[in-house]
């Protein structure tokens, strides 16, 4: 259990380190307006304007790069899986939402041919409601 704490405290720092560098060179970032507070992994995001860059790695894995500039809160996002893009859709953020609590679940449009699941906590597996944030694609910026 604890190696496995440390591991993953590695790698979040490795590729915190890389992001610094390899988000700025994006000539492109997504944004969205999230109007409620919600849950990624294991920590809680106020509701506010956030941007999603994708950190794609040698071996072709994906991470996604989440922040909140006002808030100055910023999350590493690891894909549960990978999904094809089934088609012309837009590109967005799905939460599942329970007791007035959501959790993000996928993100689509942020890496090349489709979009990311994300693993929610096991209480948001049987959501009362699915919500949508569309994201709005962006030349360059911070």
């Amino acid at each position: 259990m604890k190696t496995n704490r440390i591991r993953w405290s590695l790698l979040a720092f490795t590729a915190a380190v890389l992001s610094a560098g390899a988000a700025r060179s994006f000539a492109e970032k997504l944004t969205a307006e999230v109007p409620f507070k919600f849950q990624v992994q294991d920590q809680q995001f106020p509701p506010g304007e956030y941007t999603i860059s994708d950190l794609p790695g040698a071996s072709g894995t994906h991470v996604l790069l989440l922040r909140n500039w006002e808030a100055r809160k910023s999350t590493l996002v690891l894909p549960r899986s990978l999904e094809a893009n089934s088609g012309a859709s837009r590109a967005r953020m799905v939460f599942k939402c329970r007791d007035g609590n959501c959790a993000l679940s996928e993100i689509w449009g942020a890496t090349a041919g489709g979009g990311i699941t994300v693993q929610p906590p096991r209480e948001y597996e049987h959501a009362e409601r699915t919500s949508f944030v569309y994201l709005t694609r962006q030349k360059s910026g911070h």
